[in-house]
């Protein structure tokens, strides 16, 4: 809220600010970071609003999407994560391993 009123105040400080930040770019490896946050949040929101009772009433086409939609997400985050692996592998040491207990 604070940006939005700043922004109506002050348009000129905001995108000054913006344009600083853009001149200045950001790292691969930071942007890679916030596309996993991104990821993560939105998985965690899907997530709730299907526990939430998203598709309760929803018709057969509109269940179908939602599986459809389902099952392209996560073989794109399967891909992500064999990626991920790859591109890591080197870091990692003999005794570590890969836990999967916060996936669910």
């Amino acid at each position: 809220m604070a940006t939005r009123e700043l922004l109506l105040r002050a348009p000129r400080i905001v995108l000054d600010a913006r344009a600083e930040v853009a001149a200045r770019g950001e790292a691969p490896v930071d942007k890679l970071l916030d596309d996993l946050h991104i990821v993560t949040a939105v998985a965690r929101r899907a997530h709730a609003r299907l526990a939430g009772g998203a598709i309760d009433g929803a018709g057969d086409d509109a269940r179908e999407n939602v599986r459809l939609g389902c099952a392209q997400a996560h073989d794109e985050v399967e891909r992500l994560t064999r990626r991920c692996h790859r591109e890591l592998k080197h870091d990692a040491g003999p005794n570590d391993s890969i836990d999967h207990s916060a996936a669910s």
